[in-house]
């Protein structure tokens, strides 16, 4: 990440979030006929034995369709519960686990996994369900606030670099500056022009 850069976005000013249609890309079917297609080949794994306790305690259905679920419902199972629950399984490996927590969300769950592992398998899989959208912290600028808030004639580098060379040149040409703004910005000032030129 270079100085001055977007944190969200790390510079790139798009994000790639997890896509929910693309998770559940039929919602004709139920959580026990696999809608989650992240979830679906393996529901002996802790993430489905995870899901099946939240499902237990707001007592949600498993086998509606998951378009008939309301909307409080579909949101626990998407993005979190607001609860402590109590997770108390067994995996196939046999592994027992029993602790209390909050769920984290089939879509937090795969954003923050993206996020944190280093292997290039796992992240190529998970981009199978993201998309890309301009990042909502910087608008697609690609860098930080504090950047941002620097203006020269009204405008900041980003507003700048929207405009063609043209209007870019007669922005320059037509710039106002104090007696002592120009001493300190005439060599840099004539590089630009030049360069547009």
């Amino acid at each position: 990440m270079f100085y001055g850069a977007c944190p969200d976005c790390k510079g790139l000013g798009i994000k790639l979030t997890i896509n929910p249609d693309l998770v559940i890309p039929d919602k004709d079917k139920s959580l026990n006929e696999g809608c989650i297609v992240t979830l679906s080949d393996d529901q002996e794994g802790i993430y489905y034995k995870r899901l099946e306790a939240v499902c237990k305690h707001y007592k949600i259905n498993m086998n509606k369709p998951f378009k008939k679920l309301n909307k409080d419902e579909q949101n626990i199972i998407m993005y979190g519960s607001p609860d402590i629950i109590n997770f108390k399984y067994s995996t196939k490996s046999g592994n027992q686990y029993n602790q209390n927590d909050f769920y984290e969300g089939v879509i937090n769950n795969l954003q923050r996994r993206y996020m944190e592992t280093s292997s290039s398998w796992i992240r190529e899989w998970l981009e199978n369900y993201m998309v890309e959208s301009v990042c909502e912290t910087c608008n697609g600028a690609r860098l930080d606030s504090k950047v941002l808030s620097v203006l020269v004639g009204g405008k900041n580098i980003y507003e700048l670099t929207c405009l063609s060379i043209d209007k870019i040149l007669d922005f320059f040409n037509k710039l106002k500056l104090t007696k002592s703004q120009e001493e300190i910005s005439g060599l840099l000032i004539k590089e630009i022009k030049n360069r547009l030129n």
